[in-house]
């Protein structure tokens, strides 16, 4: 009995932490609403910290406001993310100037993280400018890095496939 009611806690609980998101509709319908669509070769990939996602100056408002909150000054250094380099070969949509772009993700899937990125491996990555990590600190501002991209579970982001590639191309084309 014991045994049962600690798995009914712990199924229980993790049902208030799990990603919840809506499916991410169709090609087209992502395309129109995605800040930015790559596909991408990661180059690497490893755990980074909230604090080394954010902008230099940003952080140093952000701990200056979070002074008196140790559990939160913390929270900024914890290895919560991951960080993947990616080498563009295609831009569908959006700006970018540079060949590597650094993306991030949470690194659990509860918080929506895209878990799936593979070194050497070429995916169809749906990004924003903007982070889904960063909402615990309440920032009057941007906290995000720029140049940075940030995609999730929630996004079409995925392994590399042809049809996708195509769809996007004509997406591009109209």
């Amino acid at each position: 009995m014991r045994i049962f009611f600690i798995a009914v806690l712990i199924f229980g609980f993790s049902k208030l932490f799990a990603c919840s998101c809506k499916l991410p509709g169709t090609i087209e319908e992502v395309f129109n609403t995605s800040e930015v669509i790559i596909h991408g070769k990661v180059i690497n990939k490893c755990f980074a910290s909230l604090e080394s996602a954010m902008s230099p100056s940003e952080l140093k408002i952000l701990k200056t406001s979070l002074k008196e909150n140790q559990g939160r000054l913390e929270h900024l250094k914890s290895q919560s993310l991951i960080e993947i380099q990616i080498l563009i070969l295609k831009i569908f949509k959006g700006k970018i100037a540079e060949d590597l772009v650094t993306i991030y993700t949470t690194r659990s899937g509860a918080s929506c993280g895209f878990l799936g990125f593979e070194e050497d491996r070429d995916f169809i990555i749906y990004a924003s400018t903007k982070s889904h990590a960063f909402w615990i600190f309440d920032a009057e501002n941007d906290l995000e890095k720029e140049h940075t991209f940030w995609t999730n579970q929630c996004t079409r982001t995925s392994a590399y496939h042809t049809i996708e590639a195509n769809a996007l191309q004509k997406l591009m084309k109209s």
